[in-house]
């Protein structure tokens, strides 16, 4: 299912609270500005950087794309990445910034 954004732009929704429904969802929390400023020292460089589409970066095991799937006038079309409204999905890609800080 297509939903008209600004300007014209299509996005993309896909429901998946079946698939949440069975999902183990771990409880975490997002680092606070506490965090932030232990990481800041004077004369460090700063950017900003928009992680928008950051989600569509992260690849899924090919085991679990038919349970990512749709179908679209007669298609059949799944997900290879992490998709937006899987409950998992903030956790995982929240380890994966850690893991490996930009």
């Amino acid at each position: 299912l297509n939903v008209v954004e600004q300007r014209n732009k299509c996005r993309l929704i896909l429901d998946l609270r079946k698939v949440n429904a069975h999902l183990e969802i771990p409880k975490f929390k997002y680092e606070g500005l506490n965090r932030v400023a232990e990481l800041i020292h004077p004369g460090d460089w700063m950017f900003s950087i928009d992680l928008k589409s950051g989600y569509h970066h992260v690849e899924m095991h090919p085991s679990s794309w038919k349970y990512l799937g749709f179908q679209f006038e007669g298609a059949y079309y799944s997900f290879r990445s992490l998709p937006f409204g899987l409950a998992t999905a903030p956790f995982v890609f929240t380890q994966l910034i850690k893991q490996r800080p930009i």
